[in-house]
């Protein structure tokens, strides 16, 4: 069921409607933030839509890597279980 939560997003407070837990999505709009923040001083020059797609690629490359790594960890616990099975 959707509830109604109010976060705040680079100093601007948005309404929004999720079904995520509302600690989750309070951290991943603190991350935004923090992030955004830290992009704005190393490059003042950019325009915020600018600076929002850098954090938006940063957020998705550290998600592709997640993902890479989980599949990675995955597949040496089956070999793990693999040479335990064999050992027996």
């Amino acid at each position: 069921m959707q509830k109604q939560l109010k976060i705040t997003l680079n100093g601007k407070q948005y309404s929004i409607a999720t079904d995520e837990h509302e600690q989750d999505v309070v951290q991943a709009a603190e991350l935004v933030t923090s992030l955004f923040g830290a992009k704005r001083e190393k490059m003042p020059s950019l325009s915020e839509d600018k600076i929002a797609l850098m954090v938006a690629l940063h957020i998705a490359i550290d998600s592709a890597k997640s993902q890479r790594l989980q599949a990675e960890d995955e597949v040496k616990v089956e070999h793990i279980i693999s040479l335990m099975a064999d050992s027996v």
